[in-house]
C-alpha cells in the first residue's frame, strides 16, 4: 500500500484526490468557437511556450491584429490547462470594462473570486487594495490566470503587476493588438528559479504572434458559415475563392462575411462582393477601428498616408518623405509596428493586411462621401480624375494617386493643381495627359509620374521636394533646377531613360543619395558640382552612350555604388581624393574607358571592379594592386601582370581578399601568367573564364587551395584540364567540346572522390544546395547512377529515412535559337504516399548549348528536411522526381529538353521495379555502395577502342549481376539498352567515350542485362570490379 502512494499515507493520499478531483468539477469550460478551424496547431505552438511541466512562473503574450483570433485561442488554452492549476480565471474584455468608473477593482474582485471560489472575501475596494490582496492571497497558490485585450500597461500592473505575485508553476497568458506592452512589462522575461526569496531571470521571448489563417483554414471556415458544411457548393467555388481572397486570412472578416452571405443567391453574392471592395463590411470595419483610435494624431495621419500612398514602398524612403511633413516617422511608424497595424519584410517594404488597407481608406472617405474634393487624400481613379479634370481642388487636399489600372490618355486642366496650396504627394502611374500642365505646387514633397510627356512649369521650384521619380519623360533639368537654390530635403532623383537631357546642371542637393540617369542616351556632360555631393551613395550612369564629360575630381564621401556600364564614348576616368574611401562597386564594363588614375588605390573599400570589355583600357596602374580588400574583379588577362609580392613586409600590393575572377581576352591571346603566382590570390574561390581562347589550363591552378568553383564555357580551344585542386565542386564545361575525353573522365572522377569522401557531411541539414555540380558535354548517364529514366522523370523507393540524393540529367536543344539561351532547371521532389512536395530551384546556365550535356549535382538533405522530417514514413516510399526547364524570358524562348535522367540513392526498391517500367529502372536496391569512378586512372584510349580495364568496368556479368533486375524479354523497343552493345569509337570526330559523340552498334545476344545504364556494355569475361583499386579513403572489404 505505502509502494502504491509513493511514501505517503492513505488519507493524504486520498486527499490529494479529492483536491485533483474539485479542481476539475468546478472548472468551468468556455465556448470557443462553433467552427474551431486552425485552433489546433495555433495552441500546440502558445502550448510549448506554457511549458505547464516546468515548475517556474512564466508570462506569455498572444499578438495579433484585431479579428485575428488572439480570444478564441485562449480560450482554447483555458478549456485544455485549466484543471492542472490549484486556481484558474479568464477575463474578458480587460480593456472595455477598465473604462468604467470602478472597472478595474471590478476585475481585481472577479480574479479572485474565481481563483479562491469566495466571492464575499474577494472584495477590494480600490486598486491600490486589491495589488497588496492578489500578491497575499495568491503568491503561494498556482494559478492560471487569462487576461484577454489588454491595451494599457496600467491594466496589466493591476491586475499581474509581477510574476512573484503568483505561487510556483502559474501560467498567466495576455492577449493584445500592442506589443510594447509586452515589452515594457516584460513578458519577454521567465522566472526560472526561486530558492527562498532569490528571483533568477532569463531573457526568452515569450511572445506568440498569430498569423493570419492559410488558404486552406481560410476557405473551410469561410465554407462553415456560408454553407454550414467543410466546403463550398460547387456551384459557388469560384465566388468563394473571391470572398476568400478578400478576406485575407482573417478569421473575423470569414465568419461574418460567410454569415452574412449564406443563404442568399449567385447575383446576391457578387452584389455583395462587389460593394466590399468599395465599402467595407461595418461589424469588421469597427473592430479593427480600435487600433486605430488607440493612436495620437500624427499616428493616424502616418497611418492614413501609408494606407493611401506609401504601402509597398521602402520604408526608408517612407520615413524620409513623412519627415519632411513633421509627422516624427521614427517613432510613429514604430508605434503602428507595435500596434499590428504594419508589417515590414525584410527587404525593407513597408505593408498592412488589405482589410487594414481598406478600413483606413473608409476612414478618409468619410471625411466627404460624396464631395471627393473635400477629403484629404484622393486614391480611387475616379474621385481623382473627377477633380483633375474638373478643376475641383482644394487646400485641404494632401495627396494625390491618378493610377490606372491599363495605359491611357487623359485630358487635364492646365491649372488642376492650382487650388491644392498644400498638396504634398503626387503619383500618377499608367495616365498620360494631353496638354501641358501650367502649375504645380511648390510644396510637394513626392513626384512620382512616370512618362511625363512635357517640360515642367516654369514656376515650379520644390525647394521641400524629397523624391523626385520621373523615369522615361520629357523634362528639362534647367528648367526644374535653378541655380542657387539649395533643395536641401532632396533625396532621390530618378530621371532614367529621359532622352530630353543633355546637361546635367549644378545641383545644390547636400542630402541627394540616389542619382539615377541610366540609359539616358543624350547625356553628354556632368557638371562639376555632382562631384562634390557628399551624401550621394547610388550613382547610375549606365548605357549612357553619349556621355563623355564626368566632373573632372571625384570627392563623393558617401558614395558606395559607381555604374558606368556601356558609356561607350566616356573616355576619361574622373581623379579620385582622398577621402572618397566608401566606394564599394565600380562598374565600367562595355565602355570606352582609356585609363584609369592611380588615384584609383585610394578607393580602399572597393569590393567589385568590372572592367569586362573595356577594349580601350590599355593597362593598369599599380595602385590597383593596393585594392587589397577587392572581392570581385572582371579584366582582360593581358592587363593582369602583377609586378610586386603580396608578402614582401614592404608591400601594400596584392588581392588578399579577392574571392571571385572573371577573366575575358579581348579577342586577344590569353595570357593566364597571374596563375604562376597563386599568392596574389590567396583565397580565390571562383575562376571564371567564359568565352576565352586558351587551349590548357596550367598545372599551377592545383596551388589555389580555396578555389571551389571554375567556369569554362564557351572555351571552345580547350583540350586539356589538368589535376584541379581538391576544394574544387563545381565545374561549368558548357560547350567545350574540344576537350578530351582524359579531362573529361577527370572531371567526372574528381566529383565522385569528392562526393564519396564528404558523404556524411552531405547530410547535414544546414547544407545548401547545390553543394557539388558539374556541366559537361555528354549524351548518356554514367553507370554510378542507380536508376536511370527515358525522359525526365524518374521514381524510386525509400524508406523511414529520406536520403540525399545524387543527380544527372542529358538536356540538349531541339533547335538553333541564337545567342541569349537561359534555362533554368527546377528540381521537384515528390513522395506520392503522403503528397508533400518540395520544389528546389537547381541551377541557371548561360549560354546556347551547341549539343547535349550532361548535368550532375548533389541534393543535400538540407535542402528537404524541413518538409520530410515531420512526415512519418512508411517501410517503402515511393519517390518521384521531375526535371524541368523553365525559360527566364518573357515572353518565354525555347528551353532544352531533358532526354535522360538518373538517380544514385540509398534505396529499397522491390526486386520487380525494374520490370515493371522498361524505360525506368533501378539496378541496385542494395543500401548505398562505394561509388566508382566513371573511367579509371588506369583506362587507355587506343585506335581499336577502350582497353580491357574500361571493359571490365562495365561489362563483367560476374559482379554486376546480382543488383540487377530480372532479365526481361528481348524487345529492344522497349528496353532502355540492349543487353549486349558492341562499342566502336568515331575516330574522325573525335572520340569522347560516351560523353557526346559515341557511335553505338547494338545487337541481341544471350548475356547480363545492365538494365538502365547509359554506357556502352559488352559481357566478358575481363577482370571484375575489384580488380580497380579502391578511391581514395574508401573503405574496401
Amino acid at each position: 500500500m505505502f509502494y502504491l502512494f509513493m511514501g505517503r499515507n492513505e488519507s493524504e493520499f486520498i486527499q490529494e484526490i479529492i483536491q485533483t478531483v474539485s479542481i476539475i468539477v468546478n472548472c468551468t469550460y468556455l465556448n470557443v468557437a462553433n467552427h474551431p478551424v486552425g485552433i489546433e496547431s495555433r495552441v500546440q505552438d502558445i502550448n510549448l511556450l506554457l511549458s505547464i511541466r516546468r515548475n517556474d512562473i512564466r508570462m506569455v503574450g498572444i499578438l495579433g491584429v484585431g479579428g485575428i483570433g488572439k480570444t478564441t485561442i485562449a480560450k482554447a488554452i483555458y478549456n485544455l490547462i485549466a484543471h492542472q492549476f490549484e486556481g484558474s480565471c479568464f477575463l474578458s474584455n480587460v480593456r472595455e470594462s477598465s473604462k468604467k468608473e470602478v472597472g478595474l477593482v471590478q476585475l481585481q474582485e472577479t480574479l479572485l473570486s474565481k481563483i479562491l471560489r469566495d466571492a464575499r472575501s474577494s472584495k477590494v475596494g480600490s486598486v491600490d487594495r486589491g495589488i497588496n490582496v492578489i500578491k497575499h492571497r495568491l503568491c503561494s497558490k498556482k494559478v492560471l490566470l487569462i487576461l484577454d485585450d489588454v491595451d494599457h500597461l496600467f491594466q496589466l500592473e493591476a491586475l499581474a503587476g509581477k510574476c512573484d505575485w503568483f505561487g510556483l508553476g502559474s501560467r498567466i497568458i495576455i492577449t493584445t493588438r500592442d506589443k510594447s506592452l509586452l515589452t515594457k512589462h516584460e513578458v519577454n522575461f521567465i522566472i526560472t528559479t526561486r530558492d527562498k526569496s532569490l528571483l533568477t531571470k532569463h531573457e526568452v521571448n515569450f511572445i506568440y504572434e498569430v498569423k493570419e489563417m492559410d488558404h486552406n483554414e481560410a476557405l473551410e471556415l469561410f465554407s462553415w458559415n456560408a454553407f454550414k458544411r467543410n466546403k463550398p457548393n460547387d456551384e459557388y467555388v469560384e465566388l468563394t475563392e473571391c470572398a476568400v481572397h478578400y478576406a485575407r486570412g482573417l478569421p473575423l472578416a470569414l465568419m461574418v462575411l460567410g454569415s452574412d452571405l449564406y443563404g442568399k443567391s449567385k447575383i446576391q453574392w457578387k452584389s455583395a462582393l462587389d460593394k466590399y471592395e468599395r465599402v467595407p463590411n461595418k461589424n469588421i470595419q469597427e473592430i479593427l477601428k480600435i487600433s486605430y483610435e488607440g493612436l495620437d494624431e500624427t499616428e493616424q495621419d502616418i497611418f492614413l498616408d501609408i494606407a493611401c500612398f506609401f504601402k509597398g514602398r521602402n520604408i526608408y524612403d517612407v520615413m524620409s518623405i513623412l519627415d519632411s511633413c513633421s509627422l516624427y516617422p521614427d517613432s510613429g511608424i514604430a508605434r503602428l509596428f507595435e500596434k499590428c497595424l504594419i508589417t515590414v519584410d525584410r527587404w525593407n517594404i513597408l505593408s498592412m493586411h488589405d482589410l487594414l488597407q481598406q478600413m483606413g481608406m473608409e476612414i478618409v472617405r468619410q471625411e466627404s462621401p460624396q464631395v471627393p474634393r473635400k477629403r484629404t487624400r484622393l486614391w480611387c481613379y475616379e474621385d481623382a480624375l473627377e477633380v483633375l479634370s474638373k478643376n475641383r481642388g482644394s487646400n485641404k487636399i494632401r495627396g494625390i494617386v491618378l493610377r490606372s489600372s491599363k495605359p491611357i490618355t487623359v485630358q487635364l486642366e492646365a491649372k488642376a493643381f492650382k487650388r491644392m496650396k498644400n498638396l504634398k504627394f503626387l503619383i500618377v502611374d499608367d495616365v498620360r495627359t494631353c496638354g501641358q500642365l501650367t502649375y504645380l505646387p511648390n510644396g510637394l514633397r513626392l513626384l512620382d509620374w512616370p512618362s511625363y510627356s512635357f517640360a515642367l512649369p516654369s514656376t515650379f521650384c520644390p525647394k521641400k521636394l524629397v523624391q523626385l521619380n520621373m523615369p522615361h519623360s520629357h523634362i528639362t533639368l534647367e528648367m526644374l533646377i535653378k541655380q542657387g537654390i539649395q533643395f536641401a530635403n532632396l533625396k532621390v532623383i530618378n530621371l532614367s531613360e529621359c532622352d530630353s537631357i543633355i546637361k546635367l546642371p549644378e545641383l545644390c542637393a547636400p542630402n541627394l543619395e540616389i542619382l539615377n540617369l541610366h540609359r539616358c542616351k543624350n547625356l553628354v556632360e556632368v557638371d562639376e558640382s555632382i562631384g562634390y555631393l557628399d551624401s550621394l551613395q547610388n550613382w547610375e550612369l549606365t548605357d549612357c552612350e553619349n556621355l563623355h564629360i564626368l566632373p573632372s575630381r571625384l570627392m563623393l564621401k558617401s558614395l558606395y555604388i559607381f555604374r558606368l556600364e556601356g558609356c561607350s564614348r566616356l573616355e576619361k576616368f574622373p581623379d579620385i581624393q582622398p577621402e572618397m574611401n566608401c566606394l564599394s562597386v565600380l562598374e565600367l564594363q562595355h565602355s570606352g574607358i582609356r585609363d584609369l588614375p592611380s588615384s584609383i588605390g585610394y578607393l580602399t573599400m572597393l569590393k567589385c571592379l568590372n572592367l569586362y570589355d573595356c577594349q580601350n583600357l590599355m593597362e593598369l596602374p599599380d595602385t590597383i594592386y593596393k585594392l587589397r580588400l577587392l572581392d570581385e574583379l572582371s579584366v582582360c588577362t593581358t592587363k593582369l601582370i602583377p609586378t610586386h609580392d603580396p608578402f614582401d613586409s614592404f608591400s601594400e600590393y596584392g588581392f588578399m581578399r579577392l574571392k571571385h575572377l572573371y577573366l575575358n581576352d579581348g579577342g586577344n591571346p590569353i595570357a593566364l601568367d597571374f596563375l604562376s603566382k597563386p599568392n596574389y590570390f590567396p583565397v580565390l574561390k571562383f575562376l571564371d573564364l567564359n568565352g576565352t581562347n586558351i587551349s590548357a589550363i596550367p598545372e599551377r591552378i592545383s596551388k589555389f587551395t580555396r578555389l571551389e568553383g571554375l567556369r569554362i564555357d564557351n572555351c571552345k580551344q580547350l583540350q586539356e584540364i589538368p589535376s584541379l585542386p581538391q576544394s574544387i565542386s563545381k565545374v561549368y564545361a558548357t560547350n567545350c567540346l574540344s576537350l578530351n575525353p582524359q579531362a573529361l573522365s577527370r572531371l567526372l572522377t574528381m566529383f565522385e572522390e569528392s562526393y564519396y569522401e564528404e558523404h556524411e557531411i552531405l547530410q547535414s541539414p544546414g547544407l545548401s544546395f547545390p553543394k557539388y555540380e558539374l556541366i559537361l558535354p555528354g549524351t548518356e548517364i554514367p553507370k554510378l547512377f542507380n536508376h536511370q529514366s527515358f525522359g525526365n522523370s524518374i521514381s524510386f523507393w525509400v524508406g523511414q529515412d529520406f536520403p540525399a540524393i545524387l543527380l544527372c540529367i542529358v538536356f540538349g536543344l531541339e533547335e538553333h535559337i541564337g545567342n541569349g539561351f537561359v534555362p533554368i532547371f527546377h528540381l521537384r521532389l515528390i513522395i506520392k504516399c503522403r503528397e508533400k512536395t518540395v520544389d528546389i530551384l537547381a541551377n541557371v546556365i548561360d549560354g546556347e548549348s551547341e549539343s547535349d550535356h550532361l548535368w550532375v549535382s548533389f541534393v543535400p538533405y538540407g535542402e528537404f528536411h524541413e518538409t520530410f522530417d515531420d512526415l512519418n514514413l512508411y517501410d517503402l516510399n515511393e519517390v518521384e522526381i521531375v526535371f524541368k526547364t523553365v525559360s527566364t524570358y518573357d515572353p518565354p524562348k525555347i528551353t532544352p529538353t531533358i532526354k535522360r535522367c538518373g538517380v544514385h540513392t540509398k534505396c529499397i526498391c522491390p526486386q520487380n521495379f525494374g520490370e515493371s517500367n522498361m524505360h525506368h529502372q533501378c539496378h541496385s536496391a542494395n543500401p548505398l555502395q562505394p561509388l566508382l569512378p566513371l573511367f579509371p586512372s588506369s583506362t587507355k584510349i587506343t585506335d581499336h577502342g577502350i582497353d580491357s580495364n574500361l571493359r571490365g568496368l562495365y561489362g563483367d556479368d560476374s559482379d554486376v549481376r546480382e543488383c540487377q533486375p530480372p532479365l526481361v524479354p528481348d524487345d529492344t523497343r522497349h528496353l532502355l539498352f540492349p543487353s549486349t552493345v558492341g562499342l566502336q569509337l568515331d575516330m574522325i570526330n573525335g572520340s569522347d567515350l560516351g560523353l557526346g559523340r559515341l557511335v553505338f552498334e547494338s545487337t541481341m545476344s544471350d548475356g547480363c542485362d545492365l538494365g538502365s545504364s547509359s554506357m556502352a556494355h559488352t559481357v566478358s569475361n575481363e577482370p571484375d570490379l575489384n580488380s580497380h583499386p579502391p578511391l581514395k579513403k574508401m573503405r574496401t572489404s
